[in-house]
């Protein structure tokens, strides 16, 4: 819902709770990247200069708990055209 109402910080900061309680959450982990990338886009005309290193960090993160996760490959890939 916070996410939906696009209260980006918020559901980070539950994302990231429930990535405490449950570590290997690899959903929670591709959604912290989400909140990041959309509070990136929605606060500031420029990107921040540390924006790829946060979410390549974040999605190798989740490939290194499951190889096989279609989400996290699949914004890895973007995210390595996006930033060429």
């Amino acid at each position: 819902m916070l996410f939906k109402d696009r209260k980006f910080g918020d559901a980070e900061v539950l994302y990231r709770r429930i990535l405490e309680i449950e570590p290997t959450n690899v959903d929670a982990i591709n959604s912290i990247a989400y909140c990041v990338k959309f509070t990136a886009a929605s606060t500031s005309a420029a990107l921040p200069d540390n924006l790829f290193e946060t979410l390549l960090g974040l999605y190798l993160q989740a490939l290194a708990l499951d190889g096989s996760d279609i989400e996290a490959n699949f914004n890895l890939g973007l995210l390595y055209l996006q930033f060429n």
